[in-house]
């Protein structure tokens, strides 16, 4: 090889070999996507940074524009979290899908649930699971809320065995859970049936009395 004047290595064809060349490299989940150009990176970063910079805020782009275009990305950038395990990014596509929804916890559950039919695997239908039957999403008093939800989970796992074979397992013990609650509600309504009967039965003995002495 000869040496260039610029410092670089030239082979027997007379093309450079610029092997000190300080090159920076990318991680891939670290660099965002052409806009528009679907992630296909295993995690979630590149999608979040194409909702950030991809979306115009400009005058010409109003705010549901805005809101539509950031909810799609940040859509993918949570789904890409979950198939990692995590759920970096979800957070942020419930708050930025659901920010025109007055009713939170219904959009939250719509969003998440869609996403499990689309995307039906372990991690995705379980956030979606969870998001459809917090106690904070339930509308029921305090103290049905614990029932409530495990019988919400019941259901939803029901639904997704029955529609997509998948969940069977946390269909099992949501709803021995839900069943388990059932039952000690009901004996805890008997027990304040007898409770009321037999508190009736007081008064009207002593109702009786009252009368047999006037």
């Amino acid at each position: 090889n000869m040496s260039a004047a610029d410092g670089s290595n030239s082979n027997m064809m007379g093309t450079a070999a610029y092997e000190y060349c300080d090159v920076p490299t990318c991680d891939p989940c670290s660099c965002m996507p052409p806009c528009g150009t679907p992630n296909l990176e295993p995690c979630g970063c590149p999608s979040a940074f194409q909702a950030e910079e991809c979306c115009s805020t400009d005058d010409d782009n109003n705010g549901e524009e805005d809101s539509s275009c950031k909810c799609g990305y940040l859509k993918e950038a949570c789904r890409k979290s979950l198939e990692n395990n995590h759920t970096a990014f979800c957070d942020d596509a419930e708050v930025v899908c659901c920010e025109t929804n007055s009713d939170r916890g219904s959009c939250k559950c719509d969003l998440f649930d869609r996403m499990c039919s689309d995307f039906p695997f372990a991690a995705m239908c379980e956030h979606a699971a969870n998001s459809c039957c917090s106690s904070d999403v339930l509308l029921q008093e305090e103290d049905d809320r614990m029932w409530a939800s495990a019988q919400c989970l019941c259901d939803y796992y029901t639904y997704t065995s029955t529609t997509m074979g998948y969940g069977d397992e946390f269909q099992v013990g949501n709803c021995l859970v839900a069943a388990e609650y059932r039952i000690a509600a009901r004996r805890i309504l008997i027990q304040l049936l007898r409770t009321l009967m037999h508190s009736h039965s007081k008064t009207a003995e002593s109702l009786r009395g009252v009368l047999l002495v006037q």
